[in-house]
């Protein structure tokens, strides 16, 4: 691997989220466009990777506005299965190859607590010029050269898989171990106890051996925790700085005042923290150790026709990927606005009728986080909260919805990504096919025959229920990161609501 950058962008870690990067590097993606439109960085080469922010992205519109101007980022180069809205605005396309067209290891968090590595082989030849990434990046590296080559010795996917895998032990029955015996097995499982409770695991004898417990029962070991007594047992604990699941938290709050947090870190044995960096100097914070809970500006006061904006995904739909899988389209394709009945029939409509929302600005953003504003927001006249945009959509009506919510799932209303996901007929080739046709891979199907093509030419009164390719909710949410952890808010949105 290469080493690790030794220098910070503000894009990837800004300072005024006191948490954002401590305990991994989680980043605050969500600022990006913004920041380069303020002109905080500059990216001469920005490269997206399986990302289509234009439309899972807060402010769907700065978001379009900063991926065409050549002055805020010079060269775009997409890496993408498919030409989605991230890969219109880019300058090159590389075409990455489907889950079916390339090798993979599968290796995530095991409900059955027991550590397991799956293989994933190609089954098909990839499409077109698509390439794997592993393919891709070494290409790269050795055609621009200047010794980034020297990071990518293998000569080919399959070369790379093996070291990958070369830690999948041995088969005694086989006599397989590494890739072979994936190739063989398909997946290798840890025989181990699944791995409940972990605090509560005693350490061995061999853990302990040169170790030193302090007076508050802290077991270190050169220097890092390793577990805590309790009672007349030495057991793991938690990852804290006490080894005890922690409700007030004394190192967040020096984290964020910028303080010395070695000794904390040491303890916890999360030897992956780190103090904040040099260029988080001035940027001092003000959290409480103890969790607390307050009624954010926006929140109060609503008026009769303002509601709070939240978020929902279909069980059939994996966010925004999904919406080109021609079968889980024809089940969720549009996405109505969701409010209680007695909400709509405070603001005099029903199932069907279509409503204008304009979202604003978080007032308790404004306060504490003055970096978010930008020239050009205009006030409402009454309320003087700021707008961020309007969108006219249908309603249905939904006894679960809060009273005081309105609901719109994601996933729906792409501008790209096949013409399925845009609910667009396509015309017919040559014949008329049943099926795919093997030799071309071609599917006059999957283009042509979709029943809820939207036919009204945005004429809401022609408009036929449950048709089109819904609308994208992320163009109302504003760049909204919570102040501590930079997690962007995509719940709260207050939202004015009208009968059109």
């Amino acid at each position: 691997m290469p080493p690790s950058p030794k220098t910070h962008s503000v894009l990837e870690d800004p300072p005024e989220y006191p948490l954002a990067n401590v305990w991994r590097r989680m980043r605050v993606g969500e600022i990006i466009y913004l920041y380069l439109l303020q002109g905080r960085a500059k990216l001469q080469a920005y490269m997206t990777y399986n990302l289509d922010s234009p439309l899972t992205w807060p402010e769907e519109s700065l978001t379009q506005q900063v991926m065409c101007d050549e002055e805020l980022i010079n060269f775009h180069v997409c890496i993408n299965a498919f030409y989605n809205e991230t890969a219109h605005y880019a300058d090159i396309v590389l075409p990455w190859t489907t889950y079916l067209e390339r090798w993979d290891l599968d290796a995530r968090a095991s409900y059955n607590l027991r550590p397991y590595v799956g293989l994933r082989t190609p089954m098909v030849q990839p499409l077109g010029e698509a390439r794997d990434v592993r393919d891709y990046f070494p290409e790269l590296a050795r055609r621009i050269g200047g010794g980034m080559q020297q990071w990518y010795p293998e000569q080919d996917v399959r070369e790379y898989m093996e070291k990958w895998s070369q830690n999948v032990p041995e088969n005694p029955d086989t006599g397989k171990r590494g890739l072979d015996r994936l190739l063989d097995e398909g997946i290798w499982e840890s025989e181990q106890e699944p791995f409940y409770e972990p605090y509560n695991v005693a350490l061995t004898a061999e853990e302990l051996e040169d170790s030193v417990t302090d007076a508050d029962g802290i077991i270190t070991k050169d220097g890092v925790g390793i577990g805590v007594r309790i009672g007349d047992r030495a057991v793991r604990g938690f990852k804290t700085p006490s080894r005890k699941f922690e409700i007030r938290s004394v190192f967040v709050n020096k984290i964020a005042k910028n303080e010395d947090c070695s000794e904390l870190i040491a303890k916890s044995g999360m030897t992956k923290t780190i103090n904040r960096p040099e260029s988080h100097q001035g940027h001092d914070s003000e959290i409480d150790p103890l969790p607390i809970w307050f009624q954010p500006l926006e929140m109060k006061d609503l008026a009769d026709d303002e509601l709070v904006m939240t978020s929902f995904k279909w069980n059939v739909h994996n966010h925004g990927r999904t919406m080109n899988l021609k079968w889980l389209a024809e089940i969720v394709h549009s996405n109505p606005a969701w409010l209680n009945p007695k909400t709509a029939k405070k603001l005099g409509v029903q199932d069907g009728d279509w409503i204008e929302i304009t979202s604003y600005r978080s007032r308790h953003l404004e306060q504490v986080a003055p970096h978010l504003s930008r020239d050009g927001d205009d006030a409402d006249a009454q309320t003087a909260r700021k707008e961020v945009s309007t969108m006219r959509v249908p309603i249905v009506t939904m006894e679960g919805i809060h009273p005081s919510a309105i609901a719109m799932s994601n996933s729906c209303g792409h501008t790209q990504y096949t013409s399925v996901a845009q609910a667009t007929k396509q015309p017919a080739t040559k014949g008329s096919l049943a099926g795919s046709d093997t030799a071309t891979y071609h599917d006059d199907d999957y283009q042509r025959n979709m029943w809820w093509e939207d036919k009204s030419g945005g004429d809401i009164t022609k408009w036929q229920k449950n048709t089109g390719n819904g609308w994208n909710q992320n163009k109302l949410l504003p760049i909204a990161p919570d102040p501590i952890s930079g997690q962007q808010s995509f719940h709260d949105t207050i939202v004015k609501v009208h009968k059109v």
